[in-house]
């Protein structure tokens, strides 16, 4: 089965992907990294290893200074 050009992903460009810890009404910077996402996704599915730390997570792509896609996980 081939991929129509339609199917196929847009222009690449890097995000920028940040996890923040959320410490009572502040949060802080956990970790960050830059990542390829074509230009036409709203967002991604990417695996990666969970912090160690227990408590609650947020995490960001930013593409061209926006928030293209946000979450929240906990760690238990």
């Amino acid at each position: 089965m081939q991929n129509s050009p339609k199917n196929l992903p847009g222009p690449i460009q890097l995000g920028l992907y940040t996890i923040v810890k959320l410490e009572g009404d502040t949060g802080l910077l956990y970790d960050s990294w830059d990542k390829e996402v074509p230009t036409d996704w709203s967002g991604i599915i990417k695996s990666m290893d969970a912090p160690e730390e227990k408590g609650a997570y947020i995490i960001k792509i930013i593409k061209k200074d926006k928030i293209s896609a946000k979450g929240m996980f906990y760690v238990y």
